[in-house]
């Protein structure tokens, strides 16, 4: 329309700073980040601007990759950008007064702004300036979910908590609901979500949630204060409830106090773990706390650690066993360490080397602990508490699960100590075994004895399927009657998980793939062919699943055993997705010889 101005949509990140903290701790050290502070006209001059000035350069691939045959002044120079501007916004303290009055249509008194909240905007690579540990997690899902439809989601981030720390970017190719996605609700915490929303509402068009709001919309800096405070109210809403309620089984941890409990709890957990054995056996680990591009990452740099030629010292993986030995000037005993201890994905080039990504050690911690009865678990420096009742529930599925009438015999502490050899390889040949392996052993060996030849080993049997060096883990032990049993002492959330997923898989695979099944024969009938004995009984063919058994050993040190709670979130899992395949599932506590430490 002639003469009438038309506002140009822009688009905005908006992540909302936690309650009560100051504007001096919001951003990381401006020096340090090289950033400065840049000042806006006198109507805004209660906001902070910082912009990292901008670094002109030639790119990098004219060099490396064209070397002489290019002039760098044909290609020009960049710039990268970073900026982030602090808003102080009036909001109302009470959230359930100013829900009544959004729902009545009723605009708030200027007497209802109570509170200052701070909101922070990035721009370019601005995130970098913020501190992570100031960001309210979560705001931008929560304002997502509480603005569009069920059915208009698009794309999806998760992580899953319970033992593999996997995580997941997932998209559809049109709209659709969150069970179109490979999201397991009981064990995948929602990370970030992008919808459709409704052209006439708050956030129009196609929106992104995390911890921070990605959307597209008519604001600029003048209107920017009454967004904002729209968006707070936005946040406080629960409408999201009526079709994504399950994304608060796991919540975040507000409590100052209580994270600092939580930090002090987990630090002793890790002093007390033997640094000679792996990750898998605890219930806390490491890994990255991201999704990487991994194209051309060589490893992982702990601090600052060089080898013999003063190039960084590189790791395969984070593994919490080389973190913690990296504190052996100074054992590790506070948050404080963890969170100035910085962890690289290095790129090798010659004998250059540079670090596309980098995190402080607190944020590559995963796991669960806990505290005063309550579970608890973190994920990228984050911690989050169990929702009572998703916590009962799981509980209870565990409990009520049946055990197994298979006859375990005890595990003793000689299998942990010597190796022992037996006539269990392919065609007879002598295998060393040692701890699962001899336990695994001897129950078939001591079974067949009083029931003749109805239990046979397939551990360490792996079968090739899938293509490549693929290969898949069948069962521990087979019985002739359709029972499937696999074995497994019983550690970290990661060990667990990964028992549990075996026996899913394993399955799945028996279930819908018939060359897996010839495999698996196959490989039965070879060991038949060693031993000069039939063994048809147990051919898949004909030796139908019926039963998953999972049997674990406890560990010594508990009179009452008991699995992490996010290995029961994965167990709940595998036990609901094999019930509809028509398979039971079965869950075992194999008995246990005392050692003298625990007399």
């Amino acid at each position: 329309v002639e003469g009438r101005r038309i506002m140009k949509k822009n688009r905005i990140n908006v992540f909302l700073i936690k309650e009560g903290i100051a504007l001096e701790c919001i951003l990381n050290d401006l020096e340090d980040s090289g950033a400065e502070f840049v000042s806006l006209s006198d109507e805004y001059e209660n906001y902070f601007f910082g912009v990292r000035p901008q670094n002109i350069h030639i790119p990098e691939w004219v060099s490396s990759f064209f070397e002489d045959s290019l002039s760098p002044k044909s290609v020009g120079e960049v710039a990268s950008v970073g900026a982030v501007l602090i808003v102080p916004v009036q909001v109302m303290k009470n959230a359930e007064r100013q829900s009544v009055k959004v729902i009545a249509n009723v605009a708030a008194d200027e007497e209802d702004w109570e509170m200052t909240r701070y909101f922070a905007l990035t721009f370019g690579y601005g995130r970098s300036l913020l501190n992570p540990s100031m960001i309210e997690e979560r705001f931008g899902l929560k304002c997502v979910l509480n603005t569009v439809r069920d059915n208009s989601l698009r794309m999806i981030q998760s992580v899953d908590v319970s033992g593999s720390s996997r995580r997941l970017n997932e998209q559809l190719p049109r709209e659709g609901r969150i069970e179109a996605f490979d999201l397991d609700i009981e064990r995948n915490l929602l990370n970030k979500v992008t919808a459709k929303s409704e052209t006439n509402s708050l956030l129009p068009g196609m929106i992104t949630g995390g911890d921070s709001l990605t959307v597209a919309v008519n604001v600029s800096i003048k209107n920017l204060a009454s967004f904002l405070r729209d968006i707070y109210m936005l946040y406080q809403r629960d409408d999201y409830k009526e079709h994504f309620d399950w994304v608060d089984n796991i919540a975040a941890v507000k409590d100052p106090d209580l994270k600092d409990k939580l930090w002090n709890t987990a630090i002793q957990e890790i002093r007390s773990y033997d640094d000679e054995e792996d990750d898998v056996w605890h219930r806390l680990w490491m890994t990255v706390p991201e999704v990487l591009n991994w194209d051309g990452i060589d490893g992982f740099q702990i601090g600052q650690q060089q080898d013999s030629q003063g190039r960084p010292l590189l790791h395969k993986d984070i593994v919490l066993r080389d973190v913690v030995q990296s504190f052996r000037r100074q054992p590790l005993t506070s948050l404080s360490q963890l969170q100035n201890k910085k962890i690289y994905a290095v790129k090798l080039d010659g004998d250059d080397y540079f670090a596309p990504y980098g995190w402080s050690a607190d944020r590559c911690l995963v796991g669960d602990v806990t505290f005063d009865d309550r579970t608890y678990c973190i994920s990228d420096g984050k911690w989050y508490e169990i929702e009572a009742d998703y916590l009962k529930r799981i509980n209870t599925d565990f409990e009520n699960t049946a055990p197994s009438s298979v006859p375990f015999i005890p595990y003793l502490n000689m299998y942990d100590k010597d190796e022992y050899f037996v006539p269990e390889g392919i065609e007879g040949k002598e295998i060393s075994v040692k701890g699962e392996g001899r336990y695994n052993f001897e129950i078939q060996h001591q079974l067949n004895k009083e029931e003749t030849d109805h239990y046979l080993l397939m551990d360490r049997k792996n079968i090739g399927y899938g293509g490549g060096r693929s290969q898949e883990e069948f069962c521990d032990v087979l019985t002739d009657c359709g029972q499937r049993i696999h074995v497994k002492r019983c550690s970290g959330s990661a060990a667990m998980s990964h028992l549990f997923n075996q026996g899913l898989v394993s399955a799945s695979l028996e279930k819908d793939a018939d060359e897996f099944v010839r495999l698996v024969d196959d490989k039965i009938m070879q060991i038949a062919k060693g031993r000069n004995v039939s063994l048809d009984q147990f051919l898949l063919t004909e030796n139908k699943i019926r039963e998953v058994i999972f049997a674990v050993v406890p560990e010594r040190r508990y009179d009452h055993p008991d699995l992490p709670f996010f290995s029961k979130v994965a167990f709940a899992s595998v036990k609901k997705q094999l019930k509809r395949m028509g398979i039971e599932t079965y869950f075992n506590w194999i008995p246990r010889e005392k050692a003298e430490s625990d007399e």
